[in-house]
């Protein structure tokens, strides 16, 4: 199972730290490549794309982030996912959907966590340039 689930978490961590928009406007992949830093690109391995398809479905209605803090997935929202849709999600799915979300998460957590940290340098370095 963590042979198909891994390599999801691995992308899905790469997609909320490279993927997330700033202040400014600018992913944190855009501004390596404005400072010529590369980045070893993460790709969804094809064979559990369809896990990947059905998380991005099922996230397509959660609140992803809350008050600057990534909002978890629970069972609960599998559940109402899967009586909504009709559509009957496995033990393995919830598990999967479930492991890879908590990836997402974190990844974002710190890349706001960054991102606000980043706001903050550069008020702080606008106030001393007065």
């Amino acid at each position: 199972m963590d042979e198909i689930i891994d390599p999801l978490c691995e992308f899905l961590e790469f997609r909320a730290r490279y993927e997330t928009v700033d202040h400014h406007g600018e992913t944190r992949l855009e501004r390596n490549e404005r400072f010529g830093h590369k980045t070893d690109i993460v790709e969804p391995p094809e064979v559990g794309f369809y896990l990947l398809e059905l998380y991005d479905e099922i996230c397509k209605g959660v609140n992803k982030v809350v008050e600057g803090q990534p909002m978890r997935i629970t069972w609960v929202d599998l559940m109402s996912w899967s009586t909504l849709t009709n559509r009957v999600i496995t033990h393995f799915e919830c598990v999967a959907i479930l492991k890879m979300h908590n990836a997402w998460c974190i990844s974002k957590g710190n890349e706001l966590n960054d991102i606000r940290v980043r706001m903050s340098d550069e008020a702080e370095q606008r106030a001393k340039a007065k």
